[in-house]
């Protein structure tokens, strides 16, 4: 389990593109995509969660950007569009990260715009027994099942921040 602090910017949606939570069975000293990316993208067999605090319209084009276009909603039809929001993301299998969207405790959530600079507290935590993660953030919960992301028993983390 690891709690903190994250989040930190200023504006709305103009500003960074957010904070990436990444697990790979790769290297550890493998660096994800940029942009959209959130550092996630690019890393074979990456997944893991975001708060991702630019909506990106289009599928990233740069050779080393590595992600697909943030969804307009969620699966709950909540929109997206030019809103913060936190979810899990899974590279595909041209290592482009893409948003998870699916019904229940794991959809896409609206977070709060990045403001003034500040962090804000935030929970995450893996129980290895159902190989579940669970996210708090400004008092949602992301949860989900990752075991069929896990691919082997020793996995790489990193958490990284983009523009």
């Amino acid at each position: 389990n690891k709690n903190g602090s994250g989040i930190s910017g200023s504006g709305t949606n103009r500003g960074g593109d957010g904070i990436g939570i990444l697990f790979h069975p790769g290297d550890p000293k493998v660096v994800g995509g940029k942009g959209g990316a959130i550092g996630i993208g690019g890393v074979p067999n990456g997944f893991g969660f975001k708060f991702d605090t630019y909506w990106n319209r289009n599928d990233s084009n740069a050779a080393d950007a590595w992600a697909v276009k943030d969804p307009k909603t969620n699966a709950a039809g909540e929109s997206l569009e030019l809103k913060s929001f936190g979810a899990f993301v899974k590279n595909r299998a041209d290592n482009a990260a893409e948003t998870v969207v699916e019904a229940g405790t794991a959809d896409p959530k609206l977070i709060g715009e990045p403001d003034g600079n500040t962090f804000k507290p935030m929970e995450l935590k893996y129980t290895a027994a159902t190989k579940t993660l669970t996210v708090t953030y400004e008092g949602k919960t992301w949860s989900r099942s990752i075991a069929d992301w896990i691919t082997q028993d020793e996995l790489s983390f990193a958490i990284s921040a983009s523009t």
